[in-house]
């Protein structure tokens, strides 16, 4: 019998598995398994953390290389671009960004941020007030309460970690001689909701798909459809070559 494929989620700020409950079943013939970041935070404190040495750490602990397949969702999407930056393996990215400058609600000032998640800001009633407000409306209103409720637990140390991640972001000398973008490996796949109320869209070539931000759970088969044509087309390519993803790709369509 031949071993799956790995196929790794990866979950976005303050989620779990739970993201992924209405597309998982679809992956039954690969070897599931989510992230947890938990498992890698505690390493690092808060002011050694850097995007670079947090990659390097995640590879190691769940032994990533060029075989395996990610699908992350927001920061989840973030990291699993510069995972494949490092590995070359094949990713698509949901509701995400390459450029952190596309969070609509990340504060830009790194001693401002740092003052407000230490006080408390993420389990403040008013930060909760407002995130309940922008998907009061909708079908991501639980997603929104299931986030708000992992933050709580995650504690003020692990959350401006995560939030960290966004900085201290070292280019190589060359990277400031060429035009943007500043990474070797376009990401293979991107989806991107019509109504992201949290991350604008990519300038990268990505699919269309409704909904908000949560949409990978509150509109699934749109994604499915794309996701599952996207991993029969690398089937198909592992068949034709050996099993490698290091070659630059574009993502299949632009958004019409």
């Amino acid at each position: 019998m031949l071993e799956k494929q790995r196929l790794l989620l990866l979950p976005g700020f303050g989620e779990d598995e739970r993201i992924f409950r209405n597309v998982i079943n679809y992956f039954g013939a690969y070897d599931v398994e989510v992230l947890d970041y938990s498992d890698v935070l505690p390493f690092f404190s808060y002011k050694s953390i850097q995007l670079q040495s947090f990659i390097e750490a995640i590879i190691k602990s769940y032994d990533i290389s060029a075989k395996d397949i990610l699908i992350g969702h927001s920061l989840g999407g973030f990291i699993a671009h510069h995972i494949r930056q490092a590995v070359g393996c094949p990713i698509c990215m949901h509701s995400s960004f390459t450029d952190p400058a596309k969070i609509k609600v990340l504060i830009g000032n790194k001693f401002l941020i740092k003052k407000t998640i230490r006080n408390g800001l993420f389990r403040s009633s008013m930060f909760k007030k407002g995130a309940r407000l922008l998907h009061s409306a909708d079908a991501s209103k639980e997603d929104m309460e299931h986030v708000l409720e992992k933050l709580g637990n995650y504690g003020s140390a692990n959350i401006l970690k995560l939030v960290y991640l966004f900085f201290n972001r070292k280019k190589r000398f060359l990277n400031w001689l060429r035009s943007n973008p500043d990474y070797d490996f376009l990401p293979n796949l991107i989806i991107h909701p019509k109504s992201d109320n949290i991350v604008n869209p990519p300038d990268e070539d990505y699919f269309e798909v409704n909904g908000n931000h949560f949409s990978i759970s509150t509109h699934p088969q749109q994604s499915i459809f794309i996701i599952s044509n996207w991993l029969r087309e690398l089937q198909q390519q592992s068949k034709i070559q050996p099993f490698s993803f290091k070659s630059e790709r574009s993502p299949l369509k632009v958004a019409g």
